[in-house]
Formats: C-alpha cells, structure tokens, sequence
C-alpha cells in the first residue's frame, strides 16, 4: 500500500509536467479542504512564496509547533516547520520541485510523505501553512497501522537499524539546515505557530458523522 501511494504521488508529478501549468495542488483521495483554503491558495498564488513545496495539510497533534516565519497567507501564516508533521494529503507545488522530486526519487521506496518533508533527499524549500487548511477525513485508512504492525518479524538487523537511524539524523540536520537556509543563528530566532485550526474538531466531527451515516445505510 505505500508503494501504490508513492506510485499515486509519482504519477501526479508526471501529469502535472506533462501540463502547461507552472504550478499544481496534489490531494489524495481523503483530503477535506477547511475554511481559508481557498484564500490561503489565492494569496500564495497571487503573492508568490519562498518555497518550492508548499504543505497545506496537518494531522491533529495538540500544542504547536516551533517554525521560522515567511509570511502571512490568507489568515494563516507560511512557515518552515522545525518539526514536519506526516502525511501528503495535500501540497501545492512548482514545477521545477517536480521535476526535481521524479530526478531524485528513482527506485528508492520509501513512504510518499517522508520523502517529501526530508530535503535531504531532493534539496527543495519546503513551506508549510500554519494552522493547515486541509485534513484528512477521518476514513479508515490501509496505510495507516501501529508500529508493530510495521516491524518485520524477529526485528531488524542490528546494522539495518544503525544505518536507519544514521539516516534518520542525516534527515533531522538537513531540514533544520534548510529551514535556517543555512544560516545557524537564524534558529535563534523560532517561534511557536499553532498547530490546528480552530474548526478541526467542527470539520472532524462532520466528517465522522459522514461516515457513521454511509455504515447505517449499509
């Protein structure tokens, strides 16, 4: 299943370049769109952005999260996260990041989301809207599993695990490194944005009732 997602997203590039457009909005099937989408998409659009990928979707996690300002879009704000959330329901792109992602990706299988928030795979400017505009409705998903669901029997190798985690903080210095642009001291100055949007739980909750009302119809 998370090859077939990462196949979804790969073939989106492909269309997107195979267009006249210089830029394109990918969803998957389960993004739901909330109040200040559209004009959050306006004023990226109409502005312009300091990035080459723009993440519009978040997955509820309480608090908020420490960013690097860019600028004010819509009611929201453009941020660099120094801690991206997962999930790839929903980005705005440029057509050079697409390209850029098809070079890089070659035959490497790795979850959709976790290529595209690791500049150290493709060396792009990555952005994301604070509070996100799009969420994910709430279906079950077939990707989605516990940790344990996801270890291999008996564990990984001991050196399967070492080059994991090798990679994993290669990752981690590479995003602080591009959210600084390479400026260290700049880390200096974070802040806090908000994590959630205030009409998460009213469009949650409409999304489950959606849902409970397709169970009770059969």
């Amino acid at each position: 299943t998370e090859e077939a997602c990462l196949s979804g997203h790969v073939m989106a590039w492909r269309q997107f370049l195979a267009s006249d457009f210089e830029h394109a909005i990918i969803l998957e099937d389960d993004a739901v769109p909330l109040a200040g989408f559209a004009k959050v998409v306006a004023d990226l659009l109409g502005k312009g952005f300091d990035a080459d990928v723009v993440k519009l979707e978040g997955i509820y996690r309480p608090g908020g999260r420490k960013v690097l300002g860019l600028s004010a879009v819509g009611d929201r704000r453009l941020v660099r996260s120094l801690r991206p959330v997962s999930g790839a329901a929903a980005y705005l792109i440029t057509r050079p990041a697409a390209q850029r992602l098809l070079e890089r990706i070659g035959t490497v299988l790795i979850p959709a989301d976790d290529f595209l928030w690791a500049p150290s795979w493709h060396g792009l400017k990555v952005a994301d809207v604070a509070p996100f505009v799009v969420m994910q409705s709430g279906a079950a998903s077939v990707i989605a599993t516990d940790r344990s669901a996801k270890q291999a029997a008996g564990g990984k190798p001991f050196l399967r695990g070492l080059s994991t985690a090798v990679r994993r903080g290669v990752e981690r210095v590479a995003l602080l490194w591009s959210a600084c642009e390479g400026r260290p001291h700049r880390l200096l100055n974070t802040t806090m944005a908000p994590w959630v949007p205030d009409d998460y739980n009213l469009g949650n909750r409409t999304a489950e009732t959606a849902e409970d009302q397709r169970s009770s119809n059969g």
